[in-house]
């Protein structure tokens, strides 16, 4: 019977490890009287600064571009939104920890020793603020706040997959429903 109750912690503490390692969260707002319908074309914000390599702008740039044409929205000069990305990584220390203590006691004495040592590295975390500006109005009409962790060691190849991942996981909630 005590083994089952041990294999029984063993696999809850499991489970809530694995499940522990956030997914990405996003964030949808929008306003409700825009007619989502019309916008069949955009263009970047003209002063958008993503604060990263001039690699990683490029492949964010590219890969959002496509994700938008995807859903039918064309990039041209004289769009119908203006589309601006905000950027910020930042790195997050890793949550998970083994305590380690040390103690003893006495006749009303007591002494005692811990600390932690970490079970991953610390990891980036990215965050994607992304607005829809319709021109005619200059109003707001779309955002999304994405926040997901992003490995700085993948490879160019890695990173472009990445980056379409991330904007095909936000543009699935535009139009908003």
């Amino acid at each position: 019977m005590k083994k089952n109750n041990h294999e029984l912690v063993f696999l809850i503490l499991s489970a809530l490890f694995f499940f522990s390692c956030g997914a990405p969260r996003m964030a949808y707002d929008y306003d409700k009287e825009a007619d989502f319908n019309k916008y069949t074309s955009f263009d970047f914000y003209p002063e958008m600064q993503l604060y990263m390599s001039p690699f990683d702008s490029t492949r964010i740039v590219e890969q959002f571009e496509k994700a938008l044409l995807v859903k039918g929205i064309k990039r041209i000069s004289n769009p119908d939104l203006i589309v601006n990305i905000l950027s910020e990584q930042f790195e997050t220390p890793s949550r998970n920890s083994v305590g380690i203590g040390v103690g003893g006691t006495g006749r009303n004495v007591g002494v005692g020793i811990s600390g932690q040592i970490p079970l991953q590295s610390n990891t980036l975390t990215q965050i994607f603020t992304i607005e829809f500006i319709d021109i005619s109005k200059d109003l707001l009409v779309w955002e999304c706040i994405y926040e997901g962790k992003f490995n700085i060691n993948m490879v160019p190849e890695a990173k472009e997959a990445y980056f379409r991942d991330v904007f095909e996981k936000i543009l699935g909630g535009y139009p908003p429903k």
